[in-house]
């Protein structure tokens, strides 16, 4: 029997073809119970029966707002009344957009913010009274290589994911005493269904992509498999980058 049979684990941004979705698959195939949660609550509803279908059991599936702390409490708060507890909380939503700096208003630069940085912030501070009542926890939060390598009109991205690295070392030393764990994974360029529809292969590398390809969701989806169980319950406060680049 696997060590997440009947865990409980909330992964926000989890209903498109990313990262997010890879996690909840891999994890419900494994005996977790997945909380589907995204911005979409179509595609969210969807993806919750799709893992009824494969495994043969419900899903809880819910449409949630990140930057939206009643959003966030209500996702919480379902989860709890469905299952009682939450195990392992993912912190994946996120958004993007793309501004050289000299063009960035209030809009660009907040909107990435709010998702990212707040999101994850909000759901954390809901999540992590009940793993102190239940005895401890285990938080994953996702942050980017560009918070040390740059990026292109990626500023305020760049900002937002610099402090959810700050962010989870310092939860990380506050929460240990409660049994709580907290990682960050920090990714690079990862395929997804965009870049499949744009660009019809898998990018070949460069001087900075030696492996010749970007992440696969999958393998994203090992990494935080792995902080999430028994073989990772010595980490805390740490990043783990899944670039395939050079330091």
């Amino acid at each position: 029997m696997s060590e997440f049979e009947g865990q409980v684990v909330i992964v926000t941004g989890s209903a498109g073809a990313g990262v997010g979705q890879a996690t909840a698959r891999r994890l419900a195939a494994e005996g977790a119970e997945v909380v589907v949660s995204d911005l979409n609550e179509k595609r969210t509803l969807a993806v919750g029966e799709s893992l009824a279908e494969e495994h043969g059991r419900d899903f809880l599936a819910i449409a949630c707002d990140v930057s939206n702390q009643e959003s966030v409490a209500e996702l919480v708060g379902k989860t709890i009344e469905r299952y009682g507890r939450i195990d392992h909380l993912v912190n994946n939503a996120y958004r993007d957009m793309e501004t050289p700096f000299l063009e960035m208003d209030d809009v660009t630069w907040h909107t990435p913010i709010n998702v990212c940085l707040h999101g994850t912030y909000y759901c954390t501070k809901a999540a992590v009274p009940h793993m102190i009542e239940q005895g401890g926890g285990n938080i994953v939060n996702f942050a980017s290589v560009v918070t040390w390598r740059g990026g292109q009109g990626r500023a305020q991205y760049a900002a937002a994911k610099a402090g959810i690295i700050a962010f989870t070392r310092v939860i990380a030393l506050e929460l240990g005493e409660h049994n709580i764990r907290a990682n960050t994974v920090a990714p690079s360029s990862v395929w997804n269904e965009w870049m499949g529809r744009t660009m019809g292969t898998v990018p070949e590398g460069s001087d900075e992509h030696p492996l010749d390809r970007s992440a696969m969701p999958d393998e994203l989806a090992n990494v935080v498999r792995f902080l999430c169980s028994k073989e990772s319950e010595y980490i805390t406060g740490e990043v783990i980058s899944v670039g395939g680049q050079r330091p």
